[in-house]
């Protein structure tokens, strides 16, 4: 199954801006920026955990 991040940033930027009240910097591509940076330093301490195993 594949893991659409556009869509996931969409719902997460409609959800918000409905929610909480919207401003400009939270838009979905910040929120695919973020997660990106997020899966990064997961698989980065991931791969460092592993290798001091």
């Amino acid at each position: 199954m594949a893991f659409n991040f556009r869509d996931v940033a969409w719902r997460i930027h409609g959800f918000m801006a409905t929610t909480v009240g919207i401003n400009r910097l939270l838009t979905p591509s910040m929120v695919r920026f973020t997660c990106g940076v997020l899966a990064t330093v997961s698989i980065v301490n991931v791969a460092v955990g592993l290798t001091q195993w």
